[in-house]
């Protein structure tokens, strides 16, 4: 499985797709422990997706992070705080799926929210990209 992680300028989203994903019809919850979320596939009854919905404390950003995307984050978020979370995956097909269903989830709840938070996202192959 690989890792994506969402950086985010508001604590809230972490609640928000906590809420988003122990609702989601695609997905199953499989297993929970103090900081991560196993999911499965309902159909096939594999694991999909892993939440783990304890924010990244410094030595992990430290260590998932090179000095040159670090620098992209602060810059990008003013030099002020963020939160980042993570989802282990294995399908990209599933996981841009949920992306997209969690973008319009923000919109449908919160949608002051949704205009004024500000996400960047960490792909292993795509690198840092705005969401």
């Amino acid at each position: 499985m690989e890792v994506f992680s969402i950086i985010a300028s508001k604590e809230d989203i972490k609640d928000l797709f906590k809420k988003f994903i122990y609702n989601y019809s695609d997905l199953k919850l499989n297993y929970e422990d103090s900081d991560t979320a196993y999911f499965i596939n309902p159909i096939t009854e594999k694991n999909e997706i892993y939440f783990h919905n304890e924010f990244d404390n410094e030595d992990d950003y430290d260590v998932n992070f090179s000095d040159s995307e670090k620098e992209i984050i602060e810059k990008y978020f003013d030099n002020k705080t963020f939160y980042i979370f993570d989802l282990q995956f294995k399908s990209e097909v599933f996981l841009n799926k949920i992306l997209q269903d969690f973008r319009t989830f923000i919109e449908k709840q919160d949608f002051l929210l949704a205009e004024e938070i500000k996400i960047l996202c960490s792909h292993p192959k795509k690198g840092l990209f705005k969401w």
